[in-house]
């Protein structure tokens, strides 16, 4: 969407490639809705909704705990040696039902989801990815879709609901990610790969399309439902 010299709107179209992409996005949220206590903190009325988000958090929280099972040193060890090769279908699964238990998510929740989701509609090198600034000053908290390519890589970002490529989508987080460092005004912002063990779900990009699906088939975009 674009605003013209002469104030009023007007729409271009995008290539498929992204037009895809932002599909991936609205399928995601459409399918698995979420409610989000960071979304609801960048209201202005945001004190009004205090007992709200500290119930959200709560359940994303108990989400976290539950698929990173800390309780366990041994559980823990073992995960991070094997991880991926234990359980990948059954830890996708059980992710997807405490996602839809709790109906409550954060960008982290998304963008698992949103790989997820690129990966079972066929997209290749499926990234998650960081919101950073590039001598890493800042960290923004805020975590992405990165589909990597040679020509132009682009963002899925499910939590915002949009998807661009990495100029337009960096151009975007400036305006709307906020650092209270007003001095450096985002200039350096830049979105990076994330270590695999450092992702919320590390299985996800260690599985193939089939057996996403064959976990969570609802994933599969089909023609004429968007």
């Amino acid at each position: 969407m674009k605003i013209n010299n002469n104030n009023y709107t007007c729409f271009t179209s995008r290539n498929s490639e992204i037009r895809f992409a932002d599909d991936i996005a609205r399928h995601v949220n459409k399918i698995y809705p979420r409610m989000s206590n960071t979304l609801l903190q960048r209201l202005d009325n945001a004190p009004n909704f205090s007992f709200a988000i500290s119930k959200i958090d709560d359940k994303i929280t108990d989400i976290h705990y539950k698929m990173h099972d800390n309780s366990n040193i041994f559980t823990t060890l073992f995960s991070k040696l094997f991880k991926p090769k234990i359980k990948t279908k059954k830890n996708i699964e059980n992710y997807i039902r405490l996602i839809k238990l709790h109906k409550a998510g954060n960008c982290t929740e998304a963008a698992t989801l949103g790989a997820l989701a690129a990966k079972a509609n066929g997209l290749e090198n499926v990234c998650i990815g960081d919101v950073v600034s590039k001598f890493g000053f800042i960290n923004y908290n805020h975590a992405v879709v990165l589909i990597k390519n040679n020509k132009n890589s682009y963002v899925i970002d499910p939590w915002l609901g949009f998807a661009d490529y990495l100029p337009n989508a960096v151009l975007r987080y400036k305006y709307e990610l906020k650092t209270g460092v007003d001095f450096i005004k985002n200039k350096d912002m830049f979105i990076k790969e994330t270590k695999i063990n450092d992702s919320a779900l590390p299985c996800v990009l260690n599985t193939e399309s089939k057996d996403i699906l064959k976990a969570c088939p609802e994933l599969r975009i089909k023609k004429g439902s968007k």
